[in-house]
């Protein structure tokens, strides 16, 4: 078991927590998969908040792959229970189910459960949109990209305030505020962001300069950048299309 637990270590550090679960003696494995897939059926199943609550913080307790500080990472099958608990959900249009499934997966940090929170961005539910938003990281809002920016046109407020965040939280980080990078509009941060090339701030014009078809500069939040201006800013890029 002080073997099993080393490699798991081992692995974690080298950012390869989705096979950890090759690691984890076989009976123990199996137990576990049982175990997690019973929790989800009954989450499934249940009609009281309270109950679904305590089954969903079961099915994250029970995994066997730990952080440093003792918190479930994932995957130790729990990835997998929620997954199932999602694409059931989907088929007998179960919102409470997919909500639970989300909310499961946000509460992971293992790279295994971005790609299923990514997915549940284009789940047709505005409840089910902003509960993803809401939980995915810095990188997932990265490799989700165009997903997260289509929310941006939403009819629903809420999940267009919490694109916007997400967008506009992209790679602030300490000690980074000094530089700017300016770009027309929100999905030009991604493309930046995806290359890897800026370690800065940035800020969204809504447009260019376009007198031509009305569009002046008080139409574009050239007031808002002049205004972060007046801080400790050493340098502004400009990264547009034309």
């Amino acid at each position: 078991m002080r073997k099993t637990l080393l490699l798991i270590l081992v692995m974690l550090a080298f950012g390869t927590l989705a096979s950890a679960q090759v690691f984890i003696p076989q009976g123990e494995r199996t137990t576990r998969k049982q175990e997690l897939q019973e929790l989800a059926s009954r989450l499934m199943k249940s009609k009281d908040t309270h109950e679904r609550m305590t089954i969903r913080k079961d099915m994250i307790e029970k995994d066997v792959i730990r952080g440093p500080q003792g918190n479930a990472l994932g995957d130790g099958f729990s990835v997998d229970a929620f997954v199932w608990l999602y694409k059931e959900g989907l088929k007998s249009n179960d919102l409470n189910a997919r909500l639970d499934a989300v909310i499961g997966l946000a509460s992971l940090t293992s790279a295994a459960a971005r790609d299923p929170m990514i997915e549940a961005l284009k789940d047709p539910n505005d409840a089910i949109q902003l509960r993803v938003i809401q939980g995915i990281d810095k990188a997932s809002v990265v490799r989700a990209g165009n997903l997260v920016v289509e929310k941006l046109s939403s009819s629903n407020p809420e999940v267009v305030a919490a694109a916007a965040k997400c967008l506009a939280d992209l790679n602030v980080q300490a000690g980074v505020g000094t530089m700017i990078c300016v770009v027309e509009n929100p999905p030009d941060v991604v493309a930046v962001e995806r290359s890897g090339a800026f370690r800065g701030t940035y800020h969204v014009l809504h447009g260019v300069l376009n007198p031509l078809e009305g569009v002046t500069p008080d139409r574009l939040r050239i007031q808002e950048l002049v205004r972060r201006l007046n801080g400790p800013v050493k340098e502004v890029i400009l990264c547009f299309n034309s």
